[in-house]
């Protein structure tokens, strides 16, 4: 009987064989996780994490407290008499008191800390309803263009105590020069269409909108009414002064808006403002 030989099959596989992720800490090749902050400098790791779970607790019981900012209730704009064609404008600016370098702006408040307990509180946010409607009183043909600025001031730009003021250094002209809405070549293109100084100002929004009034030709095209839901967040502990005002955190939000008109026909003021439902959110510490 003759005997065969069968050649014995082979397999691959077909995956590697090592499937595990490997571990994230505690190799030779990664470093341990730590439960200290990255620029912890020395001290107790027992009350470092002591005081974590305290601040922790606190933070869950601790009371919200609300203040109101400034109504402002079918505002008429301020004119600028400068420049080839009318520009109007209005200022606001959150704070008590409006500081030197925003002088025509309007204070509309929400820094009172009266009620705080102790030397510091935790800053949320403030939020605003800023509402833009024509005056439904006039039959102007024309139509508005408006641009809202919400900005603040940068502190790298204060280095002996001076700022640069929005009403002469808002806005950049083609040979790189500043100027704003009290400078003498300032008109409505330049308000339209000028890019901000981002280099001496923190731009958080710049949107511009077309109205009609409701009398006019344009009603059935462009809205008579604008609306701009404002946030201005903060999320930051402050330290309060005697005033019980923050004194390490810059607060003071702007928000200038601009208005201008199809042809220089009539005026650009027939625009009213309107602020509501607006607050400041912050805790005591």
């Amino acid at each position: 009987m003759a005997l065969t030989y069968t050649k014995k099959k082979t397999y691959t596989r077909k995956t590697p064989m090592r499937t595990r992720k490997p571990p994230r800490y505690g190799t030779k090749y990664t470093k341990k996780k730590t439960i200290t902050p990255s620029r912890y400098r020395g001290g107790s790791k027992q009350q470092l994490m002591q005081t974590k779970y305290v601040t922790k607790a606190l933070s869950q019981v601790a009371e919200t407290f609300y203040n109101p900012l400034a109504q402002v209730n079918d505002v008429a704009i301020n004119t600028v008499t400068s420049g080839s064609t009318q520009v109007c404008f209005k200022g606001m600016t959150l704070g008590q008191t409006v500081p030197s370098h925003l002088s025509g702006y309007t204070a509309i408040g929400g820094m009172d800390f009266s009620t705080a307990v102790g030397k510091y509180c935790y800053l949320k946010r403030g939020q605003a309803l800023m509402t833009l409607e024509t005056d439904p009183n006039e039959s102007n043909d024309s139509l508005m263009y408006t641009r809202m600025i919400v900005f603040k001031n940068k502190k790298a730009t204060t280095p002996a105590g001076s700022i640069y003021s929005p009403n002469t250094q808002l806005f950049l002209q083609n040979d790189g020069t500043h100027l704003g809405q009290n400078s003498t070549a300032f008109d409505g293109k330049i308000a339209m269409n000028a890019p901000l100084n981002r280099q001496n100002f923190i731009i958080y929004r710049d949107e511009k909108a077309t109205l009609s009034h409701l009398k006019s030709a344009y009603s059935a095209k462009f809205p008579c009414m604008k609306k701009y839901y404002i946030n201005m967040p903060f999320y930051k502990k402050a330290a309060l002064d005697s005033s019980f005002l923050p004194t390490d955190v810059d607060y003071h939000y702007n928000i200038l808006l601009l208005v201008t008109n199809q042809g220089n026909e009539g005026t650009p003021n027939d625009l009213l403002i309107s602020l509501n439902n607006h607050l400041v959110t912050w805790t005591d510490m």
